[in-house]
C-alpha cells in the first residue's frame, strides 16, 4: 500500500476512461533483456532531480499481466481465461510505458519464449486470483546462469550453516567442507547459479550448486 508513483514519473502518462486495478510489474530494458540492476538503482531514489534524470536515461514500461477491479467491480473471483478477456478493454491504451503482457495456450511458442526470457509463469485457464498467496495454480520457471567462483571468507550462521562470500557474491553453503577448505587452503571453488550475469560479470541472486574440487 505505498504509492511509488513519483519515483517512475513516466509512468504518470498511462491514463484510463475508467477505473481500473491491474497487478503487472515495473520492467527496465536494456538491448531487449531485463536490467535489474539500473531497476534498482531507481527503486529507492527520492531526489526529484535524479528521479526526472533517470526517468530520461533508464525509463521503465509497466507490464500488466491480470486485471482485479474494473470500474468497481472486482473480478479476482472469475477464472483466468474470463479475466484476460476483459483485459482485452485496456489494449487501446498500450504506449511506449505501458503494455499489457502476451500469454499463450501453445506450448512450442512458450518453449521459444522460455528461451529468450528470465521465464514463464504457467497457469490453470480456470485459476482464481488468491492475495498473497503461493499458490500450485500458478507455477514460475525461471531461466539460471552458471559460474565458477572463488571464495576466500566464510560467515557462521545460527543454523550451522555457512555463507561464503568473495566481497561481490553472497551464497548460502550446507556442505562444511567448504569451511575446512577455506580454513586449510585460504579458498573454496564453488559451482554457483543465478538469474543473469550484471554488467560486471557477477551472478545476481547466486545459490550454490556445488563444491568443486
Amino acid at each position: 500500500n505505498i504509492d511509488i508513483t513519483a519515483r517512475y514519473p513516466e509512468l504518470q502518462n498511462i491514463k484510463f476512461d475508467f477505473d481500473v486495478l491491474l497487478d503487472g510489474e515495473i520492467v527496465l530494458e536494456k538491448n531487449g533483456k531485463c536490467d535489474f540492476s539500473n531497476l534498482m538503482s531507481r527503486e529507492h531514489l527520492k531526489d526529484v532531480f535524479k528521479i526526472n534524470l533517470l526517468s530520461k536515461k533508464h525509463p521503465v514500461k509497466f507490464y500488466a499481466f491480470d486485471m482485479l477491479f474494473c470500474n468497481d467491480k472486482g473480478i479476482y473471483d472469475m477464472p483466468l481465461m474470463e479475466r484476460k478477456e476483459l483485459m482485452i478493454m485496456i489494449n487501446p491504451y498500450q504506449s511506449a510505458c505501458f503494455e499489457v503482457l502476451p500469454h499463450t495456450n501453445d506450448i512450442e511458442r512458450a518453449k521459444e519464449w522460455l528461451k529468450n526470457e528470465e521465464g514463464l509463469i504457467i497457469k490453470r485457464r480456470d485459476s482464481l486470483y488468491q492475495f498473497n498467496t503461493r499458490s500450485n495454480d500458478w507455477l514460475k520457471f525461471k531461466n539460471s546462469v552458471d559460474k565458477l567462483v572463488r571464495f576466500y571468507k566464510y560467515e557462521i550462521n545460527t543454523d550451522r550453516s555457512i555463507t561464503l562470500t568473495d566481497d561481490f557474491h553472497r551464497v548460502k553453503c550446507n556442505d562444511l567442507l567448504a569451511k575446512t577448505k577455506i580454513d586449510t587452503y585460504g579458498y573454496v571453488d564453488c559451482e554457483v547459479k543465478g538469474l543473469e550475469f550484471t554488467e560486471s560479470n557477477h551472478i545476481r541472486q547466486p545459490i550454490m550448486k556445488r563444491i568443486v574440487g
